[in-house]
């Protein structure tokens, strides 16, 4: 074939056809919503004064180094890892009026570390671990999705700032970071 000449046969490039409307279902997902960053919910039993006031919560990152394994003969090949390493989730929270959600945070982590409160001897560290859940919700505000997290331990909370120079009603608010040994996704 000549460069004039034109082919009686389309050429197969590879790419699927993408029909967005009136056509193969097969192409389309069946939910097309797109998730909102304000429909969720979370729950943890040590904090039950905590879930009303939470603002922003953060999954954790997920992942692993790649193995570099070298052949005598060929190039390095990455492998991955046999299993993955969880992140710090991280909580934002309005700090209530007589700070109990802020409060029970420090005793958590006080429960996580031994002490001496100078009335009793030094308490031994078993550690104080929880699970807590965040439901996301559909746009019609219905759950249908939780993720589950196990083995939580607050690592950080952020301190609190005062100050007298505030011109509009700025609230309190406060971030902690969880270490999690482990989350799941669970269909409702």
């Amino acid at each position: 074939m000549t460069f004039t000449e034109t082919s009686s046969q389309e050429k197969d490039y590879g790419i699927p056809d993408r029909i967005v409307s009136g056509g193969s279902e097969r192409n389309n997902p069946p939910n097309t919503n797109l998730a909102l960053p304000t429909n969720f919910l979370f729950t943890c039993s040590k904090l039950p004064n905590l879930a009303y006031f939470v603002q922003e919560f953060t999954l954790p990152d997920t992942g692993g180094e790649a193995f570099n394994v070298d052949y005598m003969i060929g190039p390095t090949v990455k492998i991955p890892k046999s299993s993955a390493v969880y992140g710090s989730i991280s909580l934002k929270f309005l700090i209530n009026e007589d700070f109990s959600n802020y409060h029970s945070l420090i005793l958590w982590m006080l429960e996580n570390t031994p002490y001496t409160d100078f009335l009793t001897t030094t308490k031994s560290n078993y550690g104080s671990i929880d699970t807590a859940s965040l439901i996301l919700l559909t746009n019609e505000k219905v759950p249908y999705r939780k993720f589950q997290m196990t083995g939580l331990i607050p690592t950080d909370l952020s301190g609190v700032e005062f100050t007298t120079e505030a011109t509009d009603a700025n609230f309190l608010t406060a971030t902690v970071k969880f270490a999690v040994s482990d989350f799941k996704i669970v269909n409702l």
